[in-house]
Order: structure tokens, then sequence, then C-alpha cells
């Protein structure tokens, strides 16, 4: 299917490459995707003189409503208050993100009990990060990587390996709190850990699956959790973890939401 692609000049990496490989097939219409530069003007679009159009909009992190016109937009980082034309859809998995390298280990048999490797600029992943060191003190088999900025820590090849070989994935907030990390984390098998937020979209996932904590000072408490659990509660979290990115968050779960919403869209 040809796509209509608008991408600002400074845009030098496309995260979503993959995963918009094998959404836009899936589709009802022909989308244009749209990538909302973070240095430049916010765009505007006026689909006014034909027919309804269908956009998909990335790396908006605004969290402003859009100003497009006869579209529908489905986007990710949506604003608590978005524009009637707007629908919520997750970040996806980076490209050359690989989930299946440790398919043949059982969970309870990964290397970290829990790991995150990233950038810490936040303050709300530098207590993430502080409260991870506290406890390798302890547990040893705690995994922590911290990078100078967005994609200069480790290779998306070795992020996989320790993605794919941990147990509890540590999500802390940066600029917003969504991330591709979480969407990894469900791919891969991991439970995520995350922190509590007010207003939760259709692509979160449940207290079932993740774990949502009020503050990184829970995370002693989870690690205890972890330690002192039967292991075949563990491995049936993970597969429920699997589960959950496979109905929610895959290119085919994502396909299905907005094929719904856009035809709704038309009866309207």
């Amino acid at each position: 299917m040809p796509t209509r692609l608008i991408v600002p000049e400074e845009k030098t990496e496309n995260m979503e490459t993959e995963f918009l490989d094998e959404l836009i097939p899936l589709l009802p219409e022909e989308p244009i995707i749209v990538y909302q530069s973070p240095l430049g003007p916010r765009e505007k679009r006026d689909y006014s003189g034909g027919k309804k159009e269908l956009v998909i909009l990335l790396s908006d992190e605004s969290h402003q409503p859009v100003d497009f016109k006869n579209c529908l937009v489905f986007r990710n980082y949506i604003p608590s208050k978005p524009a009637a034309n707007e629908r919520p859809i997750p970040l996806p998995f980076a490209s050359g993100f690989k989930s299946d390298l440790t398919e043949h280990l059982s969970f309870n048999d990964r290397k970290y009990m829990m790991a995150f490797a990233g950038f810490v600029g936040d303050m709300r992943r530098q207590q993430a990060v502080s409260a991870m060191s506290t406890i390798r003190e302890q547990f040893k088999r705690v995994y922590i990587r911290p990078s100078e900025g967005f994609s200069k820590g480790l290779t998306r090849q070795e992020y996989s390996e320790v993605m794919c070989n941990t147990m509890l994935a540590i999500c802390p907030p940066g600029g917003s709190h969504e991330s591709f990390r979480m969407t990894e984390a469900l791919k891969a098998g991991c439970i995520p850990v995350l922190l509590s937020k007010k207003d939760r979209q259709w692509y979160d996932p449940d207290f079932k699956t993740a774990f949502w904590l009020q503050s990184w000072e829970e995370l002693a408490d989870l690690a205890s959790w972890l330690i002192n659990t039967d292991p075949m509660v563990l491995k049936e979290r993970s597969k429920t973890c699997r589960e959950f990115y496979k109905t929610h968050l895959s290119p085919e779960a994502v396909a299905g939401y907005i094929t719904r919403e856009w035809y709704k869209d038309q009866t309207k």
C-alpha cells in the first residue's frame, strides 16, 4: 500500500519503521503519516478539498491538540484534552528490537530480576535508578545502564538481549508517561513496572499484567515479592504480558482499533 509521508528535514531516525511496515497493509484506508518536529512549528493540515483522510501523527510530544481538518487523527502522546478528531494509539516497539532471543529459557531463568537502560535526565527516572541501586546492594541481579541521551546507550541488539533476559522491566516516565519501553517489555514477556497515572488509555496494561506504583520507594517490596513468589505464578504473569501485547499493542491490534474507529466515524 503506498503511503503519503510528511517528515521534517531534521529527522534523522525513524523509530517506527518496522511497526508501520506491519501496520499499514492492515488499515482500511491509505494513511497520511505525519511526523511532528520537536524543533519546528506546529503542523497544521486542512484536507477539506477532498475526501476525509486517515492520518497517523507521530513524535508529537507537545501534548497539545492538533489543528487538522477533515481527517481522523491517530496519535501517540494524546493530550489530556484532545481535539474531537483525535484518537490515541500506543507507542510501538522501536525498529530493530527483538523479543524472541530467550524463548528457550524459562521466565525464572532470566538473568536479571529487574533492569533499566536509558537516559536518566528526568527526575522520576533518577529516582527509579536510585531505588534500583539500593536494591542491587542486596539482590545483585539488578541491571542499570544509564545513558547520556536519547538513543546514546545500548545498541538495539544489546538492549533486546537485556530485555529478553529481564523479569521486571522498570519503565519510569520521561517527558511523557508513554514510552517505547513499556511496549517492548510486554512484547518480550517482561513484567512492566510503571508509575501510576491519572488517565489511562485503552492500550495501558491492567493490574493483572503490569505493576503500577505510587512511588519508586515501593520497588524494594516488589523485589521481595518476586523472590518469594511461586515460579509458576511468575511464568503465567509473563505469558499474560505477551498476550496483552498481542491483543492491545501489536500492529494487528492497533490496526483493529483504527479500523473500528474509522468506520464508526464514517457513520456520524
